[in-house]
């Protein structure tokens, strides 16, 4: 029997697995890639609520208590993450919001907005 050296995939290339059995078979979402980043939808709603940063504070805790959202680490991260779903989920069901909840990062507040633009 010969084993197979498995790569790992990106998170992205997962997060893309996920949103296909999301809008496939109505599968939930609960993918955490590192460093405290999770992906959690269920089920496909026309929202996602975002928090960046890797403080639990109130926003995070704010966030994390919808039933769907992304906390990722990073901006642009967040940012990569936040446009693969709005297409998606813009797709699947006809419109899409995305709500950027967070304590002043020390950035522009329209950053994530920024990079999630779908046009």
């Amino acid at each position: 029997m010969k084993l197979k050296l498995v790569e790992s995939a990106s998170p992205l290339a997962l997060i893309e697995a996920d949103l296909d059995a999301l809008s496939r078979d109505g599968k939930p979402i609960r993918r955490e890639f590192g460093n405290g980043n999770r992906l959690h939808m269920d089920p496909p709603l026309p929202f996602l609520c975002v928090h960046v940063g890797s403080h639990r504070d109130a926003a995070f805790h704010a966030v994390s208590a919808n039933a769907s959202y992304l906390i990722a680490a990073d901006i642009d991260l967040a940012g990569h993450v936040a446009r693969l779903v709005a297409r998606r989920i813009r797709d699947h069901c006809g419109a899409f919001l995305m709500l950027d909840i967070g304590m002043n990062r020390g950035f522009e507040s329209s950053s994530l907005s920024r990079l999630c633009q779908l046009y």
